[in-house]
């Protein structure tokens, strides 16, 4: 059960900027219910649907990480400053 893992990898990656599996579901349009329904072995995906699923996801967290590093990054207006000579 592969998927089980990798559902389990971008939860913790979502995790790690503080968002969880749930609210990553919603802002990827995917049903939370089928994650769930996956992860517990309720019921197996078909391929087809696990990868446009699964996909939307990572889509919307890499998004996210994205938004977040540059966010964070140090925004730099002109060249860097000068060293002096030794």
């Amino acid at each position: 059960m592969e998927y089980v893992r990798q559902i389990d990898e971008l939860e913790k990656r979502a995790q790690a900027v503080n968002l969880s599996l749930h609210r990553l579901c919603l802002s990827a349009h995917v049903n939370y219910h089928h994650i769930t329904r996956w992860r517990s072995g309720q019921v197996n995906p078909t391929v087809r649907v696990f990868l446009r699923d699964f996909g939307k996801l990572v889509a919307e967290l890499d998004t996210v990480e994205t938004r977040i590093f540059h966010a964070l990054a140090p925004r730099f207006t002109g060249p860097p400053p000068q060293q002096p000579h030794a």
